[in-house]
């Protein structure tokens, strides 16, 4: 989890929308090659129950390579 707490930080401290940057209107999260959540910030809790299944269905796997994934 710590990994997904660093980047909100990161994209708070470096975003130039209010929504970001003051309302903290965001959530980070980390997934699996199969679109599984490995680990997720609880920044706004309201996204993290649809990331999941949304993530799912917007990763296509990269051509070049087997270890990255494009979204679409």
């Amino acid at each position: 989890m710590g990994i997904a707490e660093q980047m909100g930080r990161t994209l708070q401290r470096t975003s130039i929308s209010v929504n970001i940057k003051e309302r903290l209107d965001f959530s980070c999260a980390l997934f699996g090659p199969d679109g599984s959540l490995v680990a997720n910030a609880p920044h706004l809790p309201v996204h993290l129950g649809a990331m999941s299944e949304a993530n799912r269905f917007q990763v296509t796997p990269c051509t070049l390579c087997c270890c990255c994934f494009l979204l679409s």
